[in-house]
């Protein structure tokens, strides 16, 4: 468990560069490589539905650092995740995934992740949600 949990981990380093790395985020393929990972790691994430509760904290972590304001900014303007849309919409699918396919487990820690996930997307702009849902 512990070496699933360090690939994640990279796998996610990998997908969201730190703030200062401005020529990563500028770079045309980096949207596509972040799905690319995204997709990759939701996939791993799925067919180890006994490890959900252990792997799913990793995603929650890293889908709170793209879709969260910073405090005292305008959350248009500064939320990662909005500036890549197709990044914004597999983090909405692979929430939305992750609750039917775990929403059953009888982990109550899981279940409020898993909620906490839902609630992060509910505060994203209703602009956005709606580009997304189109």
């Amino acid at each position: 468990m512990e070496l699933a949990k360090r690939i994640l981990f990279a796998l996610f380093d990998s997908m969201i560069p730190d703030e200062d790395d401005a020529e990563a985020l500028s770079d045309p393929l980096f949207e596509n490589n972040a799905v690319f990972v995204l997709e990759l790691s939701a996939r791993f994430l799925i067919s180890n539905r006994n490890n959900a509760a252990e792997l799913y904290p990793i995603f929650l972590s890293k889908f709170e650092l793209l879709l969260s304001p910073k405090p005292g900014q305008d959350p248009h303007e500064n939320i990662l995740g909005l500036k890549f849309p197709y990044v914004l919409e597999r983090i909405i699918v692979t929430v939305l995934r992750s609750c039917i396919h775990f929403f059953d487990i009888e982990n109550n820690r899981l279940r409020d992740e898993l909620n906490r996930s839902l609630r992060l997307l509910t505060k994203l702009p209703s602009g956005y949600l709606h580009e997304v849902s189109d």
